[in-house]
């Protein structure tokens, strides 16, 4: 088992792999960490779009 991880490691393609799942652990780590201010800010955009919509819904045009 030991010589299997050693090969693994020594190859390029062990590495490749070992390379992705750290950026994937870190991506994770950062969603997970600023879950709360992403929500947020999206929260806040689509406040401001629906009460633009809102506002340009109230007023009319006027008929021909």
């Amino acid at each position: 088992m030991q010589a299997l991880v050693k090969e693994f490691w020594n190859e390029e393609d062990g590495l490749q792999t070992i390379e992705i799942v750290l950026i994937v652990a870190v991506v994770i780590a950062l969603v997970t960490i600023f879950k709360g201010k992403v929500e947020e800010i999206l929260n806040n955009a689509f406040e401001k779009v629906d009460n633009s919509l809102e506002a340009l819904s109230s007023t009319e045009a006027p008929g021909p």
